[in-house]
């Protein structure tokens, strides 16, 4: 795994960020010309989409999963999220996240505990400059968090969350 790699999901409702997401890695790759970055995404390349992103369209599941393992920093960038499956299975590949504040991933993504948490909508500076930098230029840091990640995923089951969610509506019931 290169340590100044980077992957985030593109997606093109605005809600996802990754407008901003994209502003926040060109400010990271003039200040770290030797940064990896890739993306994934359902749809297609976008037009004038930044030659030095790899891109991948519809990975297959075992691609996807080397994309997440081939990477340090896995970037969620949504204004707003129900659960949040990319950042998760970032962290079951030991991918640490930076995300925002966005929600659902807030179930599993605690600032400097399990993740690096940033406001929401995302803000292109504050992901670029204090996020990514702070990130990288510690790597202490961004192994405790891929660590602690990876053991707070871990803990969290389908079926346990079916079981609350059902629990949920009994007591609405009642």
């Amino acid at each position: 795994r290169y340590f100044k790699s980077i992957l985030f999901m593109y997606h093109e409702s605005i809600w996802k960020g990754s407008s901003e997401a994209i502003q926040a890695l060109k400010t990271i790759k003039e200040k770290y010309n030797d940064v990896k970055v890739s993306c994934f995404s359902t749809y297609k390349k976008p037009k004038n989409f930044p030659e030095w992103i790899q891109f991948y369209q519809e990975p297959k599941k075992e691609r996807l999963v080397d994309l997440y393992n081939q990477h340090t920093l896995f970037i969620s960038s949504s204004y707003k999220e129900g659960y949040g499956l990319p950042p998760a299975e970032a962290m079951a590949c030991g991918c640490s996240v930076l995300t925002t504040a966005s929600g659902g991933v807030e179930d599993f993504a605690v600032h400097n505990k399990t993740a690096y948490v940033v406001s929401t909508p995302p803000n292109p500076h504050e992901i670029a400059e204090e996020a990514v930098s702070k990130l990288f230029s510690n790597r202490e840091l961004i192994y405790r968090l891929s660590k602690a990640g990876h053991k707070k995923i871990k803990q969290i089951s389908w079926e346990d969350n079916a079981n609350k969610l059902l629990e949920l509506i009994n007591d609405k019931k009642q």
